[in-house]
Protein backbone atom coordinates (compact mmCIF):
# COMPACT_ATOMS: atom_id res chain seq x y z
CA UNK A 1 0.00 0.00 0.00
CA UNK A 2 1.40 3.74 -0.62
CA UNK A 3 2.55 5.41 2.18
CA UNK A 4 1.21 8.75 2.16
CA UNK A 5 3.85 9.86 4.86
CA UNK A 6 6.35 9.45 2.09
CA UNK A 7 5.07 12.66 0.56
CA UNK A 8 3.55 11.60 -2.89
CA UNK A 9 1.58 13.39 -5.86
CA UNK A 10 -2.63 11.67 -6.16
CA UNK A 11 -3.90 12.37 -9.89
CA UNK A 12 -6.90 10.60 -10.72
CA UNK A 13 -7.67 9.73 -14.61
CA UNK A 14 -11.25 11.01 -15.24
CA UNK A 15 -11.81 8.61 -17.65
CA UNK A 16 -11.29 5.63 -15.16
CA UNK A 17 -11.53 7.30 -12.07
CA UNK A 18 -8.61 5.24 -11.13
CA UNK A 19 -6.05 6.91 -8.61
CA UNK A 20 -2.30 7.07 -10.03
CA UNK A 21 0.52 7.66 -7.07
CA UNK A 22 3.79 9.02 -7.53
CA UNK A 23 6.30 9.37 -5.09
CA UNK A 24 8.09 13.11 -4.75
CA UNK A 25 11.30 11.07 -4.33
CA UNK A 26 11.12 8.73 -7.13
CA UNK A 27 9.42 10.78 -10.35
CA UNK A 28 8.33 8.83 -13.36
CA UNK A 29 7.31 5.77 -11.29
CA UNK A 30 3.48 5.92 -11.45
CA UNK A 31 1.88 3.29 -8.86
CA UNK A 32 -1.72 2.21 -8.23
CA UNK A 33 -2.90 2.11 -4.18
CA UNK A 34 -1.09 -1.58 -3.96
CA UNK A 35 1.88 0.05 -4.97
CA UNK A 36 2.04 -1.81 -8.67
CA UNK A 37 3.26 -0.20 -11.59
CA UNK A 38 0.95 2.06 -13.42
CA UNK A 39 0.82 2.44 -17.87
CA UNK A 40 2.47 5.73 -18.37
CA UNK A 41 -0.82 6.19 -20.73
CA UNK A 42 -3.20 6.46 -17.82
CA UNK A 43 -0.48 8.23 -15.82
CA UNK A 44 -0.71 10.97 -18.40
CA UNK A 45 -4.35 10.91 -18.64
CA UNK A 46 -4.53 11.33 -14.89
CA UNK A 47 -2.76 15.03 -15.23
CA UNK A 48 1.19 13.79 -15.12
CA UNK A 49 3.85 15.48 -17.36
CA UNK A 50 5.14 12.51 -18.06
CA UNK A 51 8.06 13.41 -20.44
CA UNK A 52 9.20 15.58 -17.67
CA UNK A 53 9.36 13.46 -15.21
CA UNK A 54 11.07 10.49 -17.11
CA UNK A 55 13.73 13.45 -17.39
CA UNK A 56 13.64 14.15 -14.23
CA UNK A 57 14.03 10.32 -12.90
CA UNK A 58 16.70 9.82 -15.57
CA UNK A 59 18.66 13.41 -14.10
CA UNK A 60 18.25 12.02 -10.52
CA UNK A 61 20.33 8.33 -11.73
CA UNK A 62 23.07 10.11 -13.21
CA UNK A 63 23.65 12.11 -10.54
CA UNK A 64 23.49 9.44 -7.90
CA UNK A 65 25.86 7.19 -10.01
CA UNK A 66 28.15 10.25 -10.25
CA UNK A 67 28.05 11.02 -6.74
CA UNK A 68 28.85 7.14 -5.37
CA UNK A 69 31.76 7.31 -8.18
CA UNK A 70 33.03 10.24 -6.52
CA UNK A 71 32.58 8.69 -2.92
CA UNK A 72 34.45 5.64 -4.07
CA UNK A 73 37.68 7.43 -5.43
CA UNK A 74 37.91 9.31 -2.15
CA UNK A 75 36.87 6.97 0.35
CA UNK A 76 40.74 5.95 0.67
CA UNK A 77 42.29 8.93 0.03
CA UNK A 78 41.94 9.91 3.63
CA UNK A 79 43.02 7.40 5.99
CA UNK A 80 43.61 8.54 9.38
CA UNK A 81 46.57 9.65 10.64
CA UNK A 82 48.12 8.03 13.90
CA UNK A 83 49.35 10.61 15.91
CA UNK A 84 50.67 8.09 19.04
CA UNK A 85 51.07 3.93 19.74
CA UNK A 86 51.62 3.14 23.39
CA UNK A 87 50.65 -0.03 25.37
CA UNK A 88 48.25 -1.21 23.07
CA UNK A 89 46.65 2.24 22.19
CA UNK A 90 47.00 4.02 19.26
CA UNK A 91 45.95 8.04 19.05
CA UNK A 92 44.27 8.78 15.74
CA UNK A 93 43.52 12.41 14.43
CA UNK A 94 39.52 12.79 14.30
CA UNK A 95 39.93 16.69 13.42
CA UNK A 96 42.15 19.57 12.82
CA UNK A 97 42.61 19.62 16.57
CA UNK A 98 41.10 16.39 17.91
CA UNK A 99 42.03 12.62 18.67
CA UNK A 100 40.25 9.51 19.52
CA UNK A 101 41.94 6.70 21.32
CA UNK A 102 41.78 2.95 20.14
CA UNK A 103 42.57 -0.10 21.36
CA UNK A 104 44.94 -3.15 19.65
CA UNK A 105 41.46 -4.39 17.97
CA UNK A 106 40.51 -1.09 16.04
CA UNK A 107 37.79 -0.27 18.87
CA UNK A 108 37.47 3.21 20.01
CA UNK A 109 37.75 3.66 23.84
CA UNK A 110 37.11 7.44 24.60
CA UNK A 111 33.58 8.47 24.46
CA UNK A 112 34.55 12.16 23.71
CA UNK A 113 37.14 13.44 21.62
CA UNK A 114 40.35 14.83 23.17
CA UNK A 115 42.30 17.38 22.06
CA UNK A 116 45.34 16.10 20.29
CA UNK A 117 48.29 16.44 23.23
CA UNK A 118 45.65 15.33 26.05
CA UNK A 119 45.23 12.64 24.11
CA UNK A 120 49.07 11.42 23.69
CA UNK A 121 49.25 12.46 26.86
CA UNK A 122 46.68 10.23 28.13
CA UNK A 123 47.97 6.88 26.38
CA UNK A 124 51.19 7.23 27.58
CA UNK A 125 49.87 7.57 31.27
CA UNK A 126 48.17 4.51 30.65
CA UNK A 127 50.63 3.19 28.94
CA UNK A 128 52.94 3.30 32.14
CA UNK A 129 50.67 2.51 34.46
CA UNK A 130 49.45 -0.58 32.39
CA UNK A 131 45.50 -0.15 33.19
CA UNK A 132 43.52 -2.14 31.56
CA UNK A 133 40.64 -0.68 28.90
CA UNK A 134 37.63 -0.51 30.78
CA UNK A 135 39.82 2.13 33.14
CA UNK A 136 40.49 3.92 29.88
CA UNK A 137 37.79 6.58 30.24
CA UNK A 138 38.31 10.63 29.92
CA UNK A 139 38.08 12.56 32.94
Amino acid sequence: MIDLNRGCEIRIDLKTGRRVYMYKDDPGKFLDWHERIMPESIARSAGFDVKMLKQRAQHKRKLNAAIEKVNAEFADANPKEVLFEGGGYKVVAATKDYADIYDSGDIKVNTIQMKRKEAIEYVKLMSEEGVEDENLQPS
